[in-house]
């Protein structure tokens, strides 16, 4: 059985809800045989949790960490000294604060 949300109206201004049922064609039975006239129908989608999600995923490897963090601070340091060569080094350390490390 499959959830449905739907907006109906009986004279007045519509409203919205929910109703269960095996199709589409037995949730609109169910509100005309209330008295409802049926605007919008659509199956409700289920909400998947964040266990489920992560469910069937791998750890990260040290490895792949390692080689992520190598190649990132390549193209980090090659921008660096690509596109800022006319800063001075005072410049680049007052940019950088205290993160000598980085500059060359």
């Amino acid at each position: 059985m499959a959830t449905y949300t739907y907006t109906a109206k009986r004279r007045g201004a519509p409203f919205t809800g929910e109703a269960m049922a095996d199709n589409k064609a037995a949730v609109v039975a169910q509100l005309r045989h209330k008295g409802l006239t049926v605007i919008k129908l659509e199956e409700k989608r289920k909400t998947i949790g964040l266990k489920e999600a992560f469910e069937n995923s791998q750890r990260i490897k040290i490895r792949d960490k390692a080689i992520f963090a190598r190649q990132f601070s390549t193209m980090i340091n090659s921008v660096w000294r690509c596109c800022a060569p006319s800063m001075s080094l005072k410049s680049k350390r007052r940019t950088l604060g205290s993160r000598r490390s980085f500059l060359p």
